[in-house]
Order: structure tokens, then C-alpha cells, then sequence
């Protein structure tokens, strides 16, 4: 498995862990409109969610810009890399 599968493959854990119902596939695509229980105190969940899975710190400004699956692991990338 690759590291981005892997990345994937936890944030999905983490949505499931968040919502009762997420769609079959999660790919980069994926955004709040997509989850229709993803609201601003839902999101906070998965942030604060995906900082235990992955051990990591969001910014705020990222908190707030993140549009969609991808952009959320594209920085969980940077930030492993880095680490």
C-alpha cells in the first residue's frame, strides 16, 4: 500500500468515525456537500480527528481553506514529510 492509499485509507476512518453515513468512496473529490451531516461543528470533529489519527497540528488558516478530501491530504503529506 502507498503512503497516499494509506493517507486515504485513515481519513476515511476518521469520517466513519464522525458520521453515520459517508459515501462508498471517499477520493479527492469529496467535500462537506457530499456528507450531508458535515457541518461547521462536524468539521472541527474531523480535524480534530484526523490531528489524533496522524499525530499532526493543523493551522487555523488551513482549517478554514480546506475545500475538499484532497486538500486535506495533500497537507497531512506535507506534514508527515516533514516530521
Amino acid at each position: 500500500m502507498s503512503q497516499t492509499e494509506d493517507i486515504y485509507r485513515r481519513i476515511t476512518k476518521v469520517l466513519g468515525q464522525v458520521f453515520d453515513e459517508i459515501p462508498d468512496e471517499i477520493g479527492p473529490k469529496t467535500s462537506a456537500l457530499d456528507i450531508p451531516a458535515w457541518d461547521s461543528l462536524n468539521h472541527i470533529n474531523v480535524i480534530l480527528g484526523l490531528e489524533t489519527e496522524f499525530k499532526i497540528k493543523f493551522t487555523s488558516a488551513q482549517v478554514q481553506d480546506l475545500e475538499n478530501v484532497g486538500e486535506i491530504a495533500d497537507i497531512i503529506t506535507e506534514k508527515l514529510e516533514r516530521s
